[in-house]
């Protein structure tokens, strides 16, 4: 509701200013030129990266010097600290990079984002850039047209870039026509620049779009030196908006980061104006080693450096208390690799990883996928052990045996326990998988296919469980040794698959395809139901037809189970989350239940 009152406020007062002010459409059309060039940028490089940016910042954010080396050089390239940020909160909080990573990447992209800046003040008031907008365009909308991602995601960068320039075009033409008429040009003090700085900002969701009209209006001579310092103060601060409002949808670790970035850029705005005689003066005295003394739009520019260095100093050695802090004020959720019993019958386990945030970038939203995958793998595990009557530890531990006999169990359905634990999660996954196909290249596309297929294994597998279930609930206690032996030798094969996957992703050189054929091979040969021992049991009047009938049936489930369990793990492991099937990893991974608890009554 607020946001379509302010969409309305906005759009009125624009329409107002253009009907008594027509010399301002100019620069509005220049701004939305500018803003439209920013998008196509963004989408561009999303469509171009194609999982590389995911990888790049992986390999080149493993300290925090090369984390703030990385920010600077993304934001240097892609000219927008605010889709960084983005990118940054999406990484974070996906468990792609760390947060203290994110937060270095961050202090790395304030200071990229002075780049554009510079170009601007040097190159953007003295040059027709005009002229080299118009080819870009061209070309631009030549390789729109192609059929390839890649070239379409060039086709984009380079609109992109021809509408930033055309916007900066439009922008000086239209100041200049305008003269101090515009909003910029009024004197509101330090701290009302400040302040005017931060919401135009926010508003414009662009600090570069703001630097380049305060640039323009200092070129035109319509804006104090000291004016254009505290808007562009406020233009810091504005921009940590952009992934502030990401943050409300993203995970603890994201939160905590836009949080971080607040703090960087305000705790640096906040000691610059106590201070800001002595950062003018320090400024002036910079300028002149540099020779550019007396040109107030360079002056204007190492200032916006200045700041960010400045801000970065302040925070290194607050990085560890900060980060402290930050994790005692947003708790993590941590999923829990067991099943939650009993739960209550309205609510139903979701997948929390999948969020608007993680969509914001390709990379990102199939790390999330990946993710939200495992997870899924991991309490399909957690309902199978539950099924089997048995606890977690025994499918990852190979030290430990079946036992003979079953403890007191949960009388709870496993058809009940799929609808509350596992049927969000993967109604969640195909449904981020439906939004997300139409954003990704074509070799990303099969990965998302791949995914989905995995986790439709494991939901197959689950399904075949409930049927299993019903027999064992019937067969373990069975007065019959042999009955009771087959069916032992059922749980236990379905068991031996799970250790077997687990050993699989622990070992680095396994060769997962040959391992695997290997794997089910031996699954087909320990099918203990031969001809001979089915006359043996009928013979040895064991048995009737009735349950050899059941046994018969119940064998195949076993295997359809198994290889289900197979064929979705792995896809995890050839896409490089073997690690993460491993359940010793996780500290968090426990029992499915307590032994010894109170019953829920069977639903």
């Amino acid at each position: 509701m607020f946001r379509k009152v302010l969409f309305s406020a906005m759009v009125l007062l624009l329409a107002y200013s253009l009907w008594f002010r027509p010399d301002i459409l100019t620069i509005t059309a220049g701004i939305s030129l500018f803003l439209f060039g920013m998008l196509c940028l963004d989408q561009g490089f999303r469509q171009v990266s194609g999982g590389w940016l995911a990888r790049t910042l992986k390999r080149t954010t493993r300290t925090p010097w090369s984390s703030y080396r990385a920010g600077l050089a993304a934001t240097s390239l892609l000219q927008s600290s605010s889709l960084v940020s983005v990118l940054a909160l999406s990484f974070v909080s996906t468990r792609l990079i760390t947060l203290s990573a994110g937060i270095a990447l961050l202090m790395g992209a304030g200071l990229g984002s002075t780049v554009g800046t510079w170009l601007i003040a040097a190159f953007g008031m003295k040059v027709a850039i005009s002229h080299y907008a118009m080819p870009m365009l061209v070309m631009g909308t030549l390789l729109q047209l192609q059929k390839a991602h890649r070239l379409q995601g060039g086709g984009y960068v380079l609109l992109g870039l021809g509408f930033l320039l055309l916007g900066i075009h439009y922008i000086k033409e239209g100041m200049g026509g305008a003269g101090d008429s515009t909003l910029l040009t009024f004197d509101y003090g330090l701290l009302g620049g400040v302040l005017i700085g931060a919401i135009l900002t926010v508003l414009m969701q662009s600090s570069h779009a703001l630097q380049i009209l305060v640039i323009t209006a200092m070129s035109g001579g319509h804006l104090d030196y000291s004016d254009a310092i505290a808007l562009c103060i406020g233009t810091n601060i504005g921009t940590t908006a952009t992934a502030a409002l990401a943050a409300i949808t993203a995970s603890a670790d994201g939160r905590r980061l836009a949080l971080a970035n607040i703090a960087f850029k305000s705790v640096a705005a906040f000691y610059i104006v106590l201070t800001i005689p002595f950062w003018i003066s320090t400024n002036q005295a910079i300028a002149s080693v540099l020779g550019i003394a007396g040109n107030n739009m360079l002056e204007l520019a190492l200032f916006h450096t200045v700041f960010n260095i400045v801000g970065a100093v302040l925070m290194v050695p607050c990085l560890d208390p900060l980060q402290n802090f930050l994790s005692r004020l947003f708790v993590n959720q941590d999923k829990q690799n067991h099943l939650n019993i009993p739960m209550p019958v309205d609510e139903s386990a979701r997948a929390t990883g999948l969020t608007q945030t993680a969509l914001q970038h390709p990379d990102t939203a199939l790390v999330a996928l990946r993710t939200e995958s495992t997870f899924l793998y991991r309490q399909t595990v957690a309902l199978i052990s539950f099924g089997l009557y048995v606890d977690n530890s025994l499918s990852h531990d190979n030290n430990l045996d079946l036992p003979e006999s079953i403890p007191p169990w949960p009388n709870w359905r496993v058809g009940k326990l799929y609808k509350l634990q596992i049927r969000g999660i993967h109604e969640d996954i195909c449904e981020f998988c439906d939004q997300l196909e139409s954003q990704v290249s074509p070799e990303q596309k099969a990965d998302i296919a791949a995914l989905r297929m995995a986790c439709n294994n494991f939901v197959g597998a689950i399904k075949q469980l409930r049927y299993l279930h019903k027999s064992l609930r019937r067969s373990v206690h069975s007065d019959t040794d042999s009955i009771r032996e087959h069916y032992r030798l059922l749980r236990n094969r379905i068991i031996t698959t799970l250790r077997q996957l687990q050993l699989f992703s622990q070992d680095e050189n396994c060769d997962i395809p040959k391992a695997v054929s290997t794997l089910k091979r031996e699954l087909y040969a320990q099918d203990f139901l031969s001809e001979n021992s089915l006359q043996t049991l009928l013979k040895e009047s064991k048995t009737d037809a009735l349950h050899i009938t059941a046994l018969i049936n119940d064998n195949g489930t076993a295997h359809n189970i198994c290889n289900n369990l197979i064929d979705g793990a792995v896809i995890l492991l050839l896409q490089g989350h073997g690690a993460v099937i491993n359940p010793e990893t996780d500290e968090q991974f426990a029992l499915p239940f307590i032994p010894g608890s109170k019953p829920q009554p069977s639903q």
